[in-house]
């Protein structure tokens, strides 16, 4: 059997600014080894807990993918990384998963919290699914409920948790830090904090008592970029419509197709981010 860990940082306990996590700064080197033990408690615990557990699967997520110490992982932990990807997030996700955890998950465009943004914070603005604003965490679950995996575990700040716990209460939550603003937060003791995962996730249910998250089909998509340059390339795209400034829409059938036009117009846009 094996499991799923999609991982981003904004969300890690420690982290409140960008240069925490930005690879080339100061504090990079540093938030790596954090990062690293953190998921390495977390699947140490998770192989205690499900004995028939054999395999987890890390999609480092963040940025570029390169925000893990890959020979300190331990033992039957497999990294995805790198860039670019056509499923970013959930690259390498089948129906072969038991369950999928999010790890260091974050609010969406806007929200308060740390280090808000979607997807990619210089590009995009809002995206919305049937009228409904969106954020990573909505994404990438209707992407898995494509595949049937139910989710297990959000590891995240607390206004994230907040905003999701009442409406979908099978998820287990964990808090990793209570945040105050964009650049800010009370972080939990480090120590207490890794005890803490280690003991909820020695609690966590059976697979089959968790659940998936599915939109409705069709999914009618709007997307405001940040930037009307990016708009404009990004209705090249075959079956994108750009409907005003740096606003884009498409119509698609499923998730997958969804995820492959969402990188498709990251992608086309970062070809004219310098154009000026």
């Amino acid at each position: 059997m094996k499991l799923y860990i999609s991982m981003d940082l904004e969300g890690i306990a420690g982290v409140s600014f960008w240069h925490d996590i930005k690879k080339g700064s100061s504090d990079f080197k540093y938030f790596k080894n954090i990062v690293t033990e953190q998921v390495n408690n977390i699947c140490k615990s998770l192989f205690e807990r499900y004995k028939s557990l054999d395999k987890i699967t890390i999609c480092d997520s963040h940025s570029y993918g390169e925000n893990l110490i890959y020979d300190n992982l331990i033992e039957n932990v497999e990294l995805i990384k790198g860039f670019p990807r056509k499923y970013y997030m959930m690259e390498g996700l089948d129906e072969g998963y038991a369950g999928i955890i999010y790890l260091g998950y974050h609010v969406g465009i806007g929200k308060v919290g740390n280090l808000d943004h979607t997807y990619s914070s210089s590009k995009i603005y809002e995206i919305k699914i049937n009228g409904k604003e969106m954020n990573e965490f909505y994404i990438n679950s209707f992407l898995a409920s494509e595949y049937e995996i139910p989710i297990i575990s959000l590891i995240s700040g607390d206004k994230l948790i907040n905003e999701l716990k009442e409406k979908h209460d099978s998820i287990e939550y964990i808090v990793t830090k209570n945040e105050i603003g964009k650049f800010s937060a009370k972080m939990k003791n480090y120590n207490n904090l890794t005890k803490e995962i280690s003991e909820r996730i020695r609690s966590f249910k059976d697979f089959n008592l968790y659940s998936t998250i599915k939109p409705k089909y069709p999914l009618n998509v709007e997307i405001n970029l940040t930037n009307t340059k990016f708009a404009e390339v990004a209705s090249l795209i075959p079956g994108i419509k750009r409907q005003s400034g740096r606003n884009i829409q498409f119509n698609v059938e499923s998730m997958k197709k969804f995820y492959k036009l969402l990188m498709a117009v990251i992608f086309i846009s970062n070809g004219v981010s310098n154009v000026e």
